[in-house]
């Protein structure tokens, strides 16, 4: 099983890790492969390759999609590298330059069939996307006032918790209801 423990020395679990290099950040994929952002790159635990990341925007998501890396950004965009040889597949932006400041504060990403399902908030408001990586399309599902908090998926239907009660986006028929509070 697994087993918690408090470490003061980060250092050492990193440079246990294979990585010397500072590290900015810490990511774990949805099949919980650890991701280390450096100053050189995106450092992978487990190839031990470094990944290309964007200059000066804040990376804020990676998930892996078949053999890709896809590397989320503050600005919508999204990078696929391949995994193999590092190469960088294609690249794509949510929306457009006005839309990069609005929601550029945090992202949730959340895998599913072809893809991934995206909530980014900005400073007053929110948005839910869908991200086709096959077709490297994005899709608007829903704007809001306000902020969104987290997405779990049960059973086709995404529940997305927010200030306000929680949505349920249903998958299949596209259809995003909102519930005040929760019930037991």
């Amino acid at each position: 099983g697994r087993q918690e423990q408090f470490v003061e020395n980060v250092d050492s679990v990193i440079k246990s890790m294979g990585c010397n290099e500072h590290v900015k950040d810490l990511f774990v994929d949805t099949k919980g492969s650890v991701w280390l952002l450096t100053s050189k790159g995106l450092y992978n635990v487990e190839s031990k390759m470094t990944f290309d990341v964007l200059p000066g925007l804040n990376l804020q998501d990676v998930e892996v999609f078949d053999n890709l890396l896809l590397t989320f950004y503050e600005n919508g965009e999204a990078v696929a590298q391949n995994m193999k040889s590092g190469k960088t597949e294609h690249r794509t932006q949510a929306y457009n330059s006005e839309f990069a400041n609005r929601f550029n504060r945090s992202s949730v990403v959340l895998p599913y069939g072809d893809g991934f399902f995206q909530v980014r908030n900005g400073q007053k408001g929110g948005i839910m996307m869908w991200f086709d990586v096959r077709s490297k399309m994005w899709t608007t599902i829903s704007e809001f006032t306000y902020h969104l908090n987290n997405m779990a998926l049960f059973e086709d239907q995404i529940y997305i918790a927010s200030e306000y009660g929680y949505w349920v986006y249903d998958i299949k028929t596209k259809d995003l209801q909102w519930v005040r509070e929760l019930t037991m």
